[in-house]
């Protein structure tokens, strides 16, 4: 029987930000340690406890905030208004079918929004709201790949991708 070792293990964690992020990569390492330090003894934790270390100027997550309340505001009636958005659907109804719908989509950051039932009509954008559904449920899936009780969904999401790819070559 060999010796077990007696060394205790002793887990490493690497925190970036995903593909989609546009902030400076050494902020994701110090916010991981921050999330750390602030989680209850079941792993929680709050946006505000994270505000509150991070209003420190010493802080190393400080710089990710914006501290001019004016500018805050203004940035946070954003936020809910775009939260509002999302959140909004709309029952559209047609010589006796229904469908519901987000009531408008967005294309990405700083794209603003569009009225899902005109993208719906137009054939260029509704094939980009497609390519842009088929992403988003990759980046679902290469999120979620650790659970394998889900794999039956990440076939089906690779093989809608593969059916997209053929179209377009």
């Amino acid at each position: 029987m060999a010796a077990s070792s007696s060394k205790p293990s002793k887990t490493v964690r690497v925190y970036t930000w995903n593909e989609k992020a546009r902030i400076a990569g050494h902020y994701a390492d110090a916010l991981g340690r921050v999330l750390e330090e602030v989680q209850d003894d079941d792993g929680r934790y709050e946006a505000a406890l994270i505000v509150e270390r991070a209003k420190a100027k010493a802080s190393p997550i400080h710089d990710l905030f914006e501290w001019d309340n004016t500018k805050a505001g203004h940035l946070y009636r954003c936020v809910q208004a775009r939260r509002y958005v999302r959140f909004l659907v709309v029952d559209v109804k047609d010589n006796g079918d229904s469908v519901r719908m987000p009531a408008a989509v967005s294309f990405g950051p700083g794209r603003g929004y569009q009225a899902t039932e005109r993208v719906m009509t137009n054939a260029e954008l509704r094939e980009r709201l497609v390519g842009q559904a088929l992403e988003e449920a990759q980046a679902w899936r290469k999120r979620w790949q650790h659970l394998k009780e889900l794999s039956e969904v990440f076939v089906a999401i690779e093989s809608a991708h593969g059916v997209k790819r053929r179209k377009v070559a």
